[in-house]
């Protein structure tokens, strides 16, 4: 009897039935800025990968992508602080005044960007409850 490995590749429209994120889909965890989770998932889960183009927009370029069905944890710590190395880098080279302006425009952004990820979350849970609704539901067993 031979061993096969079900390799499951997420596209946008996956939906992730575990972890914190469990319900959501690919697209909507990267509009809520969850991008390291998604790299996190990739690297430490074995059987679990994600189309190219997602895995473009997370970070993960060709150099840093692994062989699947396998996991390399290491490999997404390294990524991970390759990644804040950088940030660390980019604020080191601005004068004292820009830091500043960086922080204060990183704050408000960071709370603009909470804002609206809790807008978007909402607004997602209203159209699955709209979607999903007894009344919805027998409007389209019914035909209408």
């Amino acid at each position: 009897m031979s061993q096969c490995v079900l390799l499951r590749t997420l596209a946008r429209k996956s939906v992730l039935d575990f972890g914190q994120y469990q319900g959501r889909t690919v697209q909507q965890c990267i509009d809520l800025g969850n991008t390291r989770y998604l790299r996190w998932v990739y690297y430490n889960c074995s059987k679990i990968s994600f189309m190219p183009d997602i895995l473009d927009e997370i970070g993960i370029t060709e150099e840093w992508r692994i062989e699947k069905a396998g996991k390399d944890p290491e490999k997404g710590k390294m990524l991970d602080e390759e990644k804040d190395k950088n940030h660390n880098n980019h604020l080191k080279r601005l004068s004292e005044t820009d830091k500043m302006e960086a922080i204060k425009q990183s704050s408000k952004y960071s709370a603009r960007l909470r804002k609206q990820s809790n807008r978007k979350l909402m607004q997602f849970e209203r159209q699955d409850t709209k979607y999903f609704s007894k009344g919805a539901m027998q409007r389209r067993n019914h035909g209408h």
